[in-house]
């Protein structure tokens, strides 16, 4: 029966997304979006509660429970991007207000008080510091994916698998689990509790202006026959380049490198022999790679990163990608980026990253971990309070499942974003199987060699297979101190 009922709500979720609700209030306060010359009106619908996490009746007695997370917001120049953790102003847009509805049901089932805390490039070292007062000890630590393992490696968190949590509810993300699992231990997760990670995922906006000046057919048929490959998007991007003045087919940045990487369903470190080991010295990593590298030396690619010798500003990009005169065909960035384009435009299409090729079975989209948070339990909780941990991060996902996450897949993204239902099926698409890799986040070595320097990307597709060659050692030497971690982990409070 509990199978059942999560199959149901698997497919609302997906219903959900193919009908985005009309919103009578989102957080731009817009009416009835455009997509092309399709205008959107829909009914709102209603979310079904089909599973749920029974407390048993703990209360904790007016607790309060703090929640240290990192400042995405800031570490992305993002402005206007509503808090998903905590919101004491619960009229400042569709989002907030369903963040505050779902901290209020938890806190009075449970009987305590939620407090967010913030920390952006200090945030390891703020976790030290709370690990030795316990005045200043926090509860569930919200960390950027990169910081993950030097939480880990400094023994600041512990090991999920020690509450016995059920971890098969819809609310949580499996590949999150599957990646962040080593010797056995789980020691981060993500779930429904934070949409930044949803944010931070991996999209293809078209800019339509452009693409109807080419007269090109519609893309979606592509992506839902399984032709949506990097050769054609590579292909029409140096179309657009040609055929038109001004336009730069393919705006992307140095990341460029790690989606190839992940379109083609390789991930940059592997599990072997209970080792973290890379995975990029073999024949098809680096034939990826070298396509990546051309597209970055192409005519037809802009590179935020090194935009006429600088580092171009996220809105000025997005805004030169949609400009009347020139701009872009096809843009790689985070779905967060969406707060940017819908100020100048309502006329473009979401895509899945590609395939690679023929032999990969799934769009993927990539997780940043630059801004993406993860779930971490410090080692400052002791076992005793493993029930209210449990009670606490299970409630506050499954309301969040329930009050949050319609709001942002049918009104902001569904409605305010996407548009259209052909848009939300793509978005359906990108946020049911992203990647999570390990090795950009926690190896620095790993990114250095992927995420290349201006001087380098020239010939970088000459040089791959001998860059990955020179740090492989060193890699594999570090990404070693981080599973040996793992391997020894202690806890005995």
């Amino acid at each position: 029966m509990k199978n059942i009922r999560r199959t149901l709500a698997a497919l609302l979720v997906i219903a959900m997304l193919i009908l985005p609700l009309a919103a009578c209030k989102d957080n731009g306060n817009e009416g009835p979006q455009t997509s092309g010359n399709v205008a959107v009106t829909t009914t709102p619908q209603t979310f079904v509660e089909t599973e749920g996490y029974d407390p048993e009746g703990r209360k904790y007695d007016g607790y309060t429970y703090r929640i240290l997370r990192y400042d995405s917001e800031k570490q992305g120049g993002w402005v206007g991007r509503p808090n998903d953790i905590f919101n004491e102003d619960h009229t400042a847009g569709i989002l907030e207000e369903a963040v505050y509805r779902r901290n209020k049901l938890v806190e009075e089932q449970l009987g305590v008080t939620i407090e967010l805390f913030t920390s952006h490039k200090t945030f390891v070292d703020d976790v030290g510091k709370s690990a030795s007062d316990p005045s200043a000890a926090y509860d569930l630590l919200l960390p950027r994916l990169n910081d993950v393992a030097k939480l880990l490696t400094n023994d600041y968190i512990r090991d999920w698998k020690e509450l016995e949590l059920d971890t098969t509810y819809s609310w949580w993300d499996k590949n999150s689990i599957d990646t962040f699992t080593m010797a056995g231990r789980v020691f981060a997760m993500s779930s429904d509790l934070t949409f930044v990670d949803k944010l931070s995922s991996l999209a293809v906006i078209v800019n339509q202006a452009n693409a109807e000046k080419l007269q090109l057919q519609s893309l979606i048929p592509l992506v839902q026959k399984h032709e949506w490959t990097i050769d054609k998007m590579l292909e029409l991007a140096n179309y657009a380049t040609t055929e038109i003045s001004g336009v730069k087919g393919l705006y992307t940045q140095n990341d460029n490198s790690y989606y190839f990487l992940h379109s083609a369903g390789i991930e940059t470190v592997t599990i072997e022999d209970d080792k973290l080991v890379c995975n990029l010295n073999n024949d098809r990593a680096i034939t990826v790679l070298q396509k990546a590298y051309a597209a970055l030396n192409a005519e037809y690619c802009r590179n935020r990163q090194y935009d006429n010798g600088k580092t171009t500003a996220t809105s000025d990009f997005v805004q030169g990608f949609v400009q009347q005169e020139g701009g872009g065909l096809f843009m790689l960035r985070s779905v967060e980026s969406f707060y940017e384009i819908v100020k100048h435009t309502t006329d473009y299409v979401v895509l899945p990253m590609p395939i690679y090729d023929d032999s990969v079975k799934e769009y993927c989209s990539s997780v940043n971990g630059y801004t993406a948070v993860a779930l971490c339990l410090p080692k400052t909780c002791s076992r005793d309070t493993d029930d209210r941990t449990a009670d606490v991060i299970q409630l506050l996902g499954m309301y969040s499942n329930r009050e949050v996450m319609p709001k942002l897949y049918n009104v902001v993204l569904g409605t305010r974003f996407a548009g259209s239902a052909d848009n939300s099926e793509m978005l359906r698409l990108i946020f049911s199987n992203r990647l999570y890799d390990r090795g950009l986040y926690w190896s620095a070595g790993i990114r250095n060699t992927v995420i290349i320097t201006k001087g380098a990307i020239a010939n970088a597709e000459s040089t791959v297979a001998s860059t990955i060659t020179k740090n492989l050692n060193s890699i594999n030497g570090a990404l070693a101190g981080i599973y040996d971690k793992a391997l020894t982990y202690s806890f005995d409070k």
